[in-house]
């Protein structure tokens, strides 16, 4: 995956508690467990109805909300790029590695940006 200039530096802007311009390693770990909570939190707002699996039904009412008029076959795709291993539901581990190979998933794929939070 790329990371852009911008990218690392929003990364390193949000995290640089001593405001010296890099992360050192505690830095960069706490910024790594607040994304990952405000992931967490993404995955249980689409995950409707509890079960720790999100279905296609549920990423198609959540990417609904955030856009109206989002294109149902590429939610379609996206949930099928997701979901490793073909049984028709996302878990976390997937949700989780899909994230992470995007970096901040778009609002061109689930209509929310998941660093709200």
């Amino acid at each position: 995956a790329v990371v852009s200039t911008q990218s690392t530096g929003e990364l390193i802007d949000s995290g640089d508690i001593k405001k010296d311009g890099v992360l050192d390693y505690q830095e960069f770990m706490l910024v790594m467990m607040a994304n990952e909570r405000n992931l967490w939190k993404e995955f249980q707002r689409i995950d409707r109805d509890g079960s720790g699996l999100v279905t296609l039904d549920e990423l198609r009412q959540h990417s609904a909300e955030g856009t109206p008029n989002v294109d149902q076959e590429m939610v379609k795709k996206v949930f099928d790029r997701i979901d490793k291993n073909r049984d028709g539901r996302i878990t976390w581990d997937e949700f989780r590695d899909f994230s992470q190979f995007l970096g901040n998933v778009s609002n061109q794929y689930f209509g929310v940006s998941l660093r709200r939070g």
